[in-house]
C-alpha cells in the first residue's frame, strides 16, 4: 500500500527489515511492485493463475504450505548435522535444484554426484571451515535470521491482522453468516482478514494505474480498513527487538 501511495500508510522499519531479511526465500530475490495478489497467492498457498479465466486463483479453501527452511544454521542442528545433498550444495556452491527446492523439483544425477565427489576430495578441517562461512552470517550482523524470535514476529503480526479482521466484520463477516457459510470462514477476525488481504491486494493490482482509478481505490472500504490496521501498529519497531541473546 505504501508502494502505490494508498492512504500514505506510515513506514513501519520492522516491516521493511523483515522483508529484506525474507526477500530471497519469499520474494525470490525482489519485492514486488506489482502482481501483488498473484505474489500473496504463490507465497502462502501456492496457488497460480487461473488461465481459462486470466485472473488469480483465490486461495479461500486453500490451506497455507510449510515453507522451506530459511536458515541452515538451525537446519542442520535439528538434522544432527546430516551431510545431505541440499546441504552439501550449498557448502560447495552447487545448486541442486534450478528453482527454489520443493518436492517437485526433478532430480539431476549429474550434479548429485558432482556433489558427492567435491565432498569425498576435501578435507575435514576444509569443510568445517565452508560450513561456518556458510552458517556465520546468520548469527551476526543487523538482521541475524538464526537468532530472530519468530514467535515475537508472528504476534506482532497476529495483532495487525486481527485488528484488520475486526474492522472488515461488517463487510465480510455479517455477508458470510448471512450466506449460512461455514463457521471456520467468518468464526474469528483472523480468518476474515486472510480473506481481505487477498481482496485488497487484487483491487490494487486492477486500481492503481491511474490517478483516478487510485481516488476510488481508497475510497473501498476493505482498503481503508487496512490503512487503519496499519495506523494502529508500533511505528518505532524494529528487528533488533526480536532477536535472541547468545
Amino acid at each position: 500500500m505504501r508502494q502505490v501511495g494508498i492512504l500514505r500508510v506510515k513506514k513501519i522499519p520492522l516491516l521493511d527489515e523483515l522483508a529484506k531479511v525474507l526477500i530471497q526465500d519469499t520474494f525470490r530475490g525482489a519485492l514486488p511492485d506489482r502482481n501483488f495478489a498473484s505474489t500473496f497467492s504463490r507465497i502462502v498457498f501456492n496457488s497460480g493463475i487461473d488461465k481459462t479465466r486470466g485472473r488469480v486463483q483465490y486461495g479461500f479453501g486453500s490451506k497455507p504450505l510449510r515453507g522451506q527452511h530459511i536458515t541452515w544454521f538451525l537446519h542442520q542442528h535439528r538434522e544432527a548435522h546430516f551431510e545431505g545433498l541440499d546441504w552439501l550444495g550449498e557448502v560447495y556452491g552447487v545448486a541442486t535444484c534450478t528453482k527454489q527446492r520443493c518436492s517437485r523439483c526433478r532430480k539431476d544425477p549429474k550434479k548429485d554426484r558432482g556433489i558427492r565427489e567435491a565432498h569425498l576430495a576435501g578435507t575435514l578441517p576444509g569443510y568445517m571451515e565452508k560450513a561456518k562461512t556458510k552458517v556465520l552470517p546468520e548469527l551476526e550482523g543487523n538482521a541475524p535470521i538464526a537468532r530472530l524470535n519468530f514467535f515475537g514476529l508472528f504476534m506482532f503480526c497476529a495483532r495487525f491482522m486481527r485488528r484488520f479482521g475486526e474492522l472488515s466484520e461488517a463487510e465480510l463477516g455479517k455477508p458470510f453468516k448471512a450466506a449460512d457459510s461455514p463457521r471456520e470462514l467468518w468464526a474469528h477476525p483472523l480468518h476474515l482478514a486472510r480473506f481481505a488481504t487477498e481482496l485488497v491486494l487484487d483491487s490494487i493490482d486492477e486500481g492503481f494505474g491511474s490517478r483516478e482509478s487510485r481516488r476510488l481505490l481508497k475510497k473501498k472500504k476493505l482498503v481503508e480498513n487496512a490503512g487503519q490496521a496499519f495506523k494502529e501498529l508500533d511505528a518505532e519497531a524494529t528487528l533488533s527487538q526480536f532477536t535472541w541473546a547468545i
